[in-house]
């Protein structure tokens, strides 16, 4: 018979309503009692300078259940952490504190039981350490993880740019997002820090100085996976609205029919990291419609055949436009762009209008210039797989604008730019198509073998411009 089975026996069997005197307990020093079941044992410690405190239940012969608040004693609708495992399951909190704290802690008698308690107190060393520390690219979503009590740090260069964007999003669990311009953040030293709790998204925006360098720091209340999205935006004077008496309509389809004069469709494979191959039979016209679809079928040695239809001559400056419907399958892209390169005999330029099926409301802006890319996410406010809407570029010698709906969305200055980036320069092709990619799942989303895609186009548009 154990202890707490003979202290049954001599009080009869359950001591109704009593609650014990709060004891301070010893950081990383372990704490055997026992409570009765129906009452509540409380215990505390003092921060005492810390700024992290875990603590551990364990040892259990019954159900109890863990209660933890800073500053009172918590109760059963009064707590900042209670896990509730059930059971004789270990429980454990680990929870941000203040130096001057009181943390109490609550056992709760579900049952009669012994326990063991281990309340751990931490500091962080804020000195910072060889700043191994790896640059995003704005724009590029980044996928990573981060263990309990461990920091992740990412950062990422101005670049010339005077406002920042930080998301933080796809959580598994509780994992908090701190930000600060030119070193790392700690939990007493940032310049943003949302504190949302749960899986919450959390979200930053700054002001930057051109040379800045910004630090995010992910911290792992939890183990948990996280992708970062930092977004770099130019507060700069407008761009004067292009001069109409200088574009020339070049093509103007309404897809009625299959224009061999303009148009070709593509007839073979690229290789990674395209999934599918290029078909004819994938590019179909009805109703003053193209739909280019991807499907399961054999297509130049590839168990899959996608669309993909472009011009036969080349272009250069000017307006380029698109009426399309995406799609909204998981590892498939649906595209508006133009492009040269290596096949062609040229250097590899393009300018790009993407949606990932992963997110159809987002869109994926890019250029390409000598095979350098330049990509950036933006938040579209619709679905663009439910319904047409009207993407368009201008392609200028001295800048690339994109629009939504008649709604500038991004630009790009060839001034603005880095000594070794420039805008593309070369004529190129215009090209529309769907594909399902490989290897690139991190971008793309994962594509499964078999689902059927399809993108929707009811008109395209190219207007010149004269130099």
């Amino acid at each position: 018979m154990n202890k707490l089975m003979k202290i049954g026996v001599i009080t009869g069997l359950m001591i109704p309503n009593i609650t014990m005197a709060t004891d301070f307990i010893t950081s990383g020093e372990a704490k055997y009692s026992y409570v009765y079941q129906g009452n509540w044992k409380y215990l505390k410690i003092d921060a005492n300078g810390a700024d992290r405190l875990k603590i551990s239940m364990s040892g259990l012969d019954a159900d109890v259940d863990l209660y933890v608040k800073k500053g009172n004693k918590p109760d059963f609708g009064y707590y900042d952490c209670r896990p509730y495992l059930g059971g004789t399951n270990s429980e454990e909190c680990t929870l941000d504190v203040d130096p001057n704290d009181i943390v109490y802690m609550g056992i709760q008698g579900y049952q009669t039981s012994e326990f063991k308690i281990v309340a751990t107190l931490t500091t962080e060393d804020t000195s910072l350490p060889v700043d191994d520390t790896k640059f995003i690219t704005s724009g590029v979503p980044k996928y990573s993880y981060v263990y309990n009590g461990n920091w992740k740090y990412l950062k990422i260069d101005a670049n010339g740019a005077d406002t920042l964007k930080v998301r933080m999003s796809r959580l598994d669990a509780d994992v908090n997002l701190y930000v600060k311009i030119g070193e790392k953040p700690n939990s007493s030293a940032y310049d943003c820090r949302p504190y949302l709790g749960g899986t919450s998204s959390e979200e930053c925006t700054l002001d930057v100085d051109p040379e800045d360098i910004v630090y995010m720091g992910i911290k792992g209340l939890n183990t948990s996976e996280f992708k970062i999205l930092a977004t770099l935006t130019t507060k700069e004077e407008a761009i004067a609205p292009i001069d109409e008496s200088l574009l020339t309509t070049v093509i103007d389809d309404n897809f009625d029919t299959y224009d061999t004069n303009i148009w070709m469709k593509s007839d073979w494979a690229n290789g990674n990291p395209f999934y599918s191959g290029w078909c004819p039979e994938q590019i179909a016209f009805a109703s003053g419609q193209v739909t280019l679809s991807l499907e399961e079928k054999s297509c130049h040695n590839l168990t899959h055949a996608s669309g993909e239809y472009r011009t036969k001559e080349t272009y250069q400056y000017g307006r380029y436009t698109a009426n399309f419907k995406a799609s909204n399958v998981n590892g498939v892209i649906s595209s508006f762009f133009t492009y040269t390169g290596p096949a062609e005999g040229t250097e590899w330029d393009e300018i790009d209008v993407e949606i990932l099926g992963k997110d159809s409301t987002k869109l994926q802006v890019n250029y390409w210039r000598n095979g350098k890319e330049h990509p950036v996410i933006i938040d579209l406010g619709f679905d663009a797989s439910e319904a047409m809407h009207k993407y368009s570029f201008i392609w200028h010698p001295e800048y690339i604008t994109w629009y939504v709906d008649d709604i500038l969305v991004h630009t790009v200055r060839e001034n603005n730019l880095n000594n070794d980036d420039s805008l593309p320069v070369n004529p190129s092709k215009l090209m529309m198509n769907i594909w399902a990619g490989t290897g690139i799942d991190s971008w793309s989303g994962l594509y499964t073998d078999g689902t059927n895609a399809q993108s929707i186009y009811d008109s395209v548009k190219f207007e010149s411009l004269a130099e």
